[in-house]
């Protein structure tokens, strides 16, 4: 009786075998970005939240900064937002500061009114709300996935 010394795998094993971890790292590499991305939006929501706020506890305290006791804001742009100082927004005024969403994030949904919400000196209300008019939305464009933000008449955030 002959014995046969062919030993190994044919073509068409290898084939199969190198498919199924194509397949499998695939699936895995779209789970890790999600994985990654959520943090990522969650911080994000986090820190509007925080700004918002900070700048309703300075239009309640007077922080002026050496200045007239004022209102404070946030303008929303399409993937950052500005934190100013006075009744409206000035684009041009040096006490502006910019905060920049991550990359692939942005603003949607934006319901206030002039695509930003103030902050009444003395009492932190929000000037001008309207029911409807209170909220805004942090979309990541890689996952697809949507957070609200929203604040009410007396500068709550939820």
């Amino acid at each position: 009786m002959i014995k046969s010394l062919n030993k190994g795998f044919t073509l068409t094993e290898l084939i199969v075998v190198m498919g199924a971890l194509g397949i499998l790292f695939g699936v895995v590499n779209i789970s890790l970005i999600g994985f990654y991305r959520r943090p990522v939006q969650r911080g994000a929501n986090n820190v509007l939240v925080a700004d918002a706020r900070s700048q309703q506890l300075k239009a309640m305290t007077g922080d002026s900064n050496g200045g007239v006791n004022s209102s404070y804001g946030i303008y929303f742009s399409q993937n950052s937002y500005t934190l100013f100082k006075g009744s409206s927004y000035i684009p041009d005024d040096p006490s502006n500061f910019v905060v920049n969403l991550s990359e692939g994030m942005s603003f949607t949904n934006n319901t206030f009114p002039a695509a930003s919400v103030v902050f009444q000196k003395g009492n932190g209300e929000v000037v001008d709300w309207a029911s409807g008019s209170s909220g805004v939305s942090i979309a990541d464009s890689q996952t697809g996935i949507v957070t609200q933000v929203r604040i009410n008449r007396y500068g709550a955030t939820y």
